[in-house]
């Protein structure tokens, strides 16, 4: 019988390294377990600084960060090496943001200061702000060593009898009973408890789970300090620095990881896939951001060029709160991630939580607040109820390949095929999830409308074959529109919907762009002349919505499953159609591609598919809109909408006739009401 440990914790970057070495204190058998060499770089734990700090925007992280001080504190004792360094930290931003951070500092008495402009040039004098913004300071704040922070807690772990084996890439997870077995390519491991800190990769290994977890690439830069060095020096309290609010997110490290240079990030990512993070570059605006910041604001620095360009992933939360919970299905078996690129700091009290979590302890006496009821896999009724019925009841297996849940449905008739049982959900299991007993109805009174679902829907068939059958005996049916093919049109003009971006969205929001793309297909179908149309950047998750909708069956469009833009057309063919362009589409080139961006993300990534084109050099355009019409909201249609406006406009010529009769009535100025403001109307998914 193979050895059996205690705990086993998946993941040995600075969560998982941490969690291993509070288990190990209490005198737990504990194995940690690497996919890659230890201190490797494809993760987020890699590094030499990180930003440590009380500042927050949200009250619930204030707690956390006081004990995590003290558990740093306490590591630093441990291992011998000092672990972090107190140099302060400058947030820069806008003159009411500043406020409200320093009001939630000064909620918990931690000590700080608000400064305007003049008076931070004053105090730093490197630094060059106008009076449009604030700082708060704090003054506990500075940066982790990250790199010695991350072998402190490996070697005080192994110190303590822990057992570390890397390079074992986990293919499968079981959990029978009172164990679980974790297999590698090579081995089997098993445990009582299971710890997963798998940073990016945490999503694919719970696919059953529709954990809102997206792995994104972050660029980092560095920058030549040309003269004044003093004023960069950590030892002379030159600060670590947020700025937000008036600019994109960046952070800025002074002279930490390399001397006479200072690090600069922007708080924005790119999708990616975790294991592909060695195969693409940051985008070009990880150093056009930074640049621009230094030119303006920070003296003496070299802004032409970066001295030296990193990366390294974040796993973001669509919220940016962290998960800490035990699995819902499987007790013996607790899930860490989702730091969202903050969580670093926390590391040494996050691995306590964990540890605590997987011996079933209280968490009572580390005043978390109400972090730990927040840090919950399912953030709302809605993400409960569609992964519990997601979940098989008749398996133990949970294998991390990337696959979208299924409802289990029942029903009976010839046209449904699905007739597994799901079980719903006790009022006990619920409760412990932290519904209310209204939240619990809900969650069930959805699920039986999921469970019938196939029913209804074969009745409304068999309903609409009565009424065809009927119309044709009264010679009042009318056949459908005739349907064209692409082969047999005079219209040569290219358009692709580019879906290159399943991992910026949910579940819901996949199926309504692959609803908005079918209902472009379809009016493609109905042009006389229909344009050449494809469809690219289809990935695997992507591609199952589309079958679970039937999708793509028999469809007369070039479908290029996975390949990018860039496998496809050359960049000067591209005219990447973007609400925020400045150049104004006037008519359509049979030489040009044009291109629209296939995310439905309700203004959560504004300006993203923009970037891309700029940073990509694809030539891009908006539609001609402001010069002909006046629209009462934001300019940004749905997929389907700009599909119908191009094809109108090809037939018509005529863009004002065009946009009036595409876009929706509720979106125009009315002649009595040109001044009305869109602030109570929903935002329209962007294209």
């Amino acid at each position: 019988m193979s050895e059996i440990y205690d705990v086993i914790v998946l993941g040995a970057g600075v969560m998982g390294s941490c969690a291993a070495y509070q288990l190990s204190r209490k005198g737990k058998k504990v194995l940690l377990i690497e996919q890659f060499n230890l201190g490797h770089s494809k993760g987020s734990s890699h590094g030499a600084t990180r930003i440590i700090r009380f500042a927050h925007t949200d009250h619930i992280y204030l707690p956390l960060a006081k004990e995590a001080y003290k558990e740093w504190d306490e590591l630093s004792r441990i291992s011998g090496d000092l672990l972090y360094k107190s140099c302060g930290l400058l947030w820069v931003g806008s003159p009411e943001s500043t406020k409200k951070r320093a009001d939630v500092l000064k909620s918990f008495d931690v000590d700080h200061e608000v400064l305007k402009g003049e008076e931070i040039n004053s105090r730093f004098p490197h630094l060059d702000y106008d009076s449009s913004w604030h700082g708060l300071y704090d003054p506990k704040a500075g940066f982790v060593h990250a790199d010695r922070a991350l072998k402190a807690a490996q070697s005080v772990f192994l110190s303590n009898s822990g057992t570390i084996v890397e390079n074992q890439k986990i293919v499968k997870i079981e959990s029978s009973g009172d164990l679980v077995e974790v297999y590698s390519m090579t081995s089997k491991f098993t445990c009582k408890k299971l710890v997963v800190t798998a940073g990016t990769w945490l999503k694919s290994i719970f696919s059953d789970l529709n954990i809102h977890a997206e792995p994104e690439l972050i660029g980092l830069t560095f920058w030549k300090v040309t003269k004044n060095h003093k004023n960069f020096l950590p030892a002379n309290k030159s600060p670590v620095m947020i700025m937000s609010d008036n600019c994109e997110e960046l952070f800025m490290i002074p002279d930490a990881d390399y001397p006479g240079e200072i690090k600069f990030g922007v708080h924005i990512g790119v999708p990616i896939h975790p294991d592909k993070k060695d195969e693409i570059e940051p985008p070009k605006w990880t150093v056009d951001f930074p640049a621009e910041h230094i030119k303006k604001y920070i003296k003496d620095v070299d802004f032409t060029e970066p001295t030296r360009k990193v990366s390294c992933m974040y796993t973001m939360t669509k919220d940016h709160n962290y998960i800490l919970d035990v699995h819902p299905k499987y007790p013996n078996i607790i899930i860490g991630g989702g730091f969202s690129g903050s969580g670093f700091k926390f590391g040494a009290i996050v691995g306590k939580i964990l540890a605590r979590m997987a011996l079933g302890e209280s968490q009572e006496g580390l005043n978390l607040g109400e972090a730990v009821h927040i840090f919950v896999i399912w953030r709302t009724e809605k993400d409960y109820c569609d992964s519990f019925f997601a979940m098989d009841s008749a398996t133990s297996s949970l294998t991390p390949e990337p696959t979208l849940p299924e409802n289990k449905s029942t029903g009976a008739g010839s046209d449904v095929k699905n007739t597994t049982e799901s079980v719903p959900p006790t009022w006990e299991e619920a409760q412990k999830a932290g519904f209310t007993r209204n939240g619990w109805r809900r969650a069930l009174k959805k699920a039986k409308k999921i469970s019938l679902r196939p029913v209804l829907r074969a009745k409304e068939r068999e309903l609409r074959r009565e009424k065809r059958k009927k119309a044709k005996e009264e010679g009042t049916f009318v056949p459908k529109a005739k349907k064209y093919r692409m082969s047999e049109s005079v219209n040569k003009n290219r358009i692709c919907i580019d879906l290159d971006f399943s991992s910026l969205m949910n579940i819901d929001d996949l199926k309504g762009t692959m609803n908005q793309v079918n209902f472009s297909y379809g009016i493609n179908r109905r042009m006389e002349n229909p344009f050449q149309f494809h469809l690219c950047g289809i990935d695997e998750t992507m591609m199952k919505v589309a079958k679970q909708k039937k999708f793509f069956q028999n469809w007369d469009v070039n479908i290029h499953g996975e390949k990018k833009l860039d496998d496809l057309f050359k960049p000067e063919e591209i005219v990447y159609l973007c609400a925020e362009s400045e150049n104004v589409l006037e008519t359509l080139d049979e030489n040009k591609i044009y291109v629209i961006g296939g995310l439905l993300d309700h203004n959560h990534h504004k300006e993203y598919c923009y970037n891309i084109a700029k940073t990509k050099g694809y030539g891009h355009a908006r539609l001609p809109i402001s010069e002909h019409i006046q629209l009462g909201s934001r300019k940004v249609l749905t997929i389907n909408q700009v599909f119908e406006i191009l094809g109108k406009f090809y037939t018509t010529s005529d863009w004002k006739e065009t946009l009036l009769s595409v876009i929706p009535q509720r979106k125009l100025v009315s002649n009595d009401s040109s001044n009305c403001s869109s602030e109570n109307e929903d935002p329209d998914p962007e294209s």
